[in-house]
């Protein structure tokens, strides 16, 4: 099954909020294998790419793009490597408190 995603969120993929409600429609689809068209998307966001990726890694269905603007492709592209980089944690100011 095809799913333009410009019809079912709009072009400019913005927000979290979005792309929960797009995932939560998708999910209601009885087939496992959806093409989700990005013709038609103008823009996105870093936070609809975040959440996109965490929300397609958790899905039970087969999910694939298809049609995808190379901006579009570039910030998704942009935030899964962000996502696999390991940050150090920095703890320079913790201080042991010692409770006796």
């Amino acid at each position: 099954m095809i799913v333009k995603i410009s019809e079912v969120v709009g072009p400019d993929l913005a927000t979290r909020n979005g792309c929960d409600n797009l995932f939560r429609k998708l999910e209601q689809i009885s087939e496992t294998e959806i093409s989700l068209d990005f013709s038609g998307v103008s823009s996105i966001g870093r936070s609809f790419a975040h959440q996109y990726i965490i929300n397609k890694s958790s899905s039970i269905k087969t999910i694939r793009e298809v049609n995808i603007p190379s901006s579009v492709e570039q910030m998704l592209e942009f935030v899964k490597r962000n996502l696999l980089k390991k940050k150090p944690v920095e703890n320079n100011n913790i201080k042991r408190v010692i409770i006796s």
